[in-house]
Formats: structure tokens, C-alpha cells, sequence
């Protein structure tokens, strides 16, 4: 029932075209946000669930003209995506012994000292570990060698 003119099926044929085109273009961009959403959820459940880091136990005892706010003697460390890690760094063998093989050296016998009130900037170029570095004064990094001592009250 009914005519079927021109008018009527260009009329039909631009809203059908129109109701696609939306439809295609907000169901893909609903799509793309449900996958980042997961995406961020999963990292920030990973972080979340991930153990604590352990704290720098070590501290320079201020004495008298010691100017000294960090010390970094004779660092090591290693990325690691493994996380059966020893509290030092390693994976334990079975004779007890740290075993390093396989993982990635960060930074590799760092030596350095801060002194208080000074300003030190970090530059390298593109994967020279520096974004390592800040994280081994931090803490997140964790030592696989060498020694890493702060002043009580001192900030990064």
C-alpha cells in the first residue's frame, strides 16, 4: 500500500545512510574506549596487587661537617619481569646463591654522592638509564649490587 515516488525513497535512503554512518561512528568509538578502559583497570589492578617495596634500612649518621644527603657506592641493578625475585635482586639457586643470568643490567657500577641543599639535574641521552637511576634513589628499583645510603630526612 502506497505510491512509491522519488521523493519518498531519496527521503529513506538519506536517513537510512545518515542512522549508518552515526551508528558505525560511535560503536567504533565505544569499542575502542571499553578496550582502553580494560586496558587501564588491568594495569591498575597489577599495581595494586603488587607486593610492597622494601625500604631503604641504610642512613648516613650525620657527623660533624658531613654534608652528604645520598650515597651511591658501587650500584647494580637489573630489570626484571620475573617476579620469584630474593629480597637482594636475584633468583636463588639451589645452593643459595644470587643468579643474576638473564636479566637485564639497568645500571651498572653507579658511584655517586649528593650533597645537601644542592641541586643536581639527570640528563643521557635515550637509554642511558636515567629514568633507572631515579628509580634506584627512589626505591623501585631494587639493588642487585653495591650499596645506596641516605640521611635520615632526606628527599628525593
Amino acid at each position: 500500500g502506497g505510491v512509491l515516488t522519488p521523493r519518498n525513497v531519496f527521503t529513506t535512503m538519506v536517513l537510512i545512510n545518515v542512522a549508518q554512518m552515526e551508528i558505525t561512528k560511535h560503536l567504533s568509538l565505544a569499542v575502542m574506549g571499553a578496550s582502553e578502559c580494560w586496558v587501564s583497570v588491568s594495569r591498575i589492578q597489577r599495581f595494586i596487587q603488587s607486593p610492597e617495596l622494601a625500604t631503604i634500612e641504610d642512613e648516613i649518621m650525620p657527623e660533624a661537617g658531613d654534608e652528604r644527603a645520598i650515597v651511591v657506592k658501587d650500584v647494580t641493578c637489573h630489570w626484571s619481569s620475573n617476579p620469584v625475585l630474593s629480597p637482594e635482586g636475584g633468583r636463588n639457586t639451589e645452593e643459595g646463591a644470587e643468579d643474576f643470568s638473564g636479566l637485564i643490567v639497568a645500571l651498572n657500577g653507579v658511584d655517586i654522592e649528593f650533597q645537601m641543599g644542592q641541586l643536581t639535574c639527570i640528563i643521557g641521552a635515550v637509554g642511558s638509564g636515567k629514568s633507572a637511576f631515579i628509580s634506584m634513589l627512589a626505591g623501585e628499583l631494587p639493588l642487585s649490587k653495591g650499596a645506596l645510603k641516605r640521611r635520615a630526612g632526606s628527599t628525593i
